[in-house]
């Protein structure tokens, strides 16, 4: 009995740390087209379903794709009101199949794309 309890409490702190995010934030993907295509920034969009989230992390394809910094400066955190986007900006050369974003209201991991 002790070893079930033990289990079952271990689960609840376990789910607890995977929060569904489909209700907090929606998730994409966008390129801004130039004239030149070598040249075309990638973007991961963020968009807030609630008062306000604040995005802490944004990992791309598993750490393989860069998360742009601007004059140093990182793009995060950012905290959005809802119906706002975040566009954080990742590598060119970059085919954004996966991003892992971290709020703080939970994290969740977001496929596109084949």
């Amino acid at each position: 009995m002790r070893k079930t309890t033990f289990a079952a409490a271990l689960m609840a702190i376990t789910l607890s740390g995977c929060s569904d995010l489909s209700e907090v934030i929606e998730v994409g993907t966008a390129t801004r087209h130039t004239a030149y295509a070598a040249m075309n920034p990638q973007f991961v969009t963020i968009r807030s379903l609630v008062e306000e989230v604040e995005i802490q992390e944004v990992t791309v394809n598993r750490g393989e794709c860069r998360v742009i910094k601007y004059n140093g400066r990182s793009q995060l955190p950012k905290t959005i009101k809802f119906g706002k986007t975040a566009k954080i900006q990742v590598n060119n050369d970059c085919d954004v199949l996966e991003a892992e974003i971290e709020t703080d209201q939970g994290a969740g991991t977001y496929s596109f794309g084949a």
